[in-house]
């Protein structure tokens, strides 16, 4: 069994939780799971 399930995100990505994170947390049950997201962002990300 998989200790832990463990991932970063930019704040922008944050539907990406739902849509591919939790369907692996249901897939490999692994026993911690933990979401990084970073919402710190500067004026050049904007342009992306």
């Amino acid at each position: 069994m998989i200790n832990a399930l463990i991932t970063y995100l930019p704040f922008y990505r944050i539907n990406e939780i739902e849509e591919y994170f939790m369907v692996n947390v249901n897939k490999i049950k692994a026993l911690r799971n933990v979401v990084y997201v970073d919402n710190v962002f500067n004026e050049y990300q904007k342009i992306f």
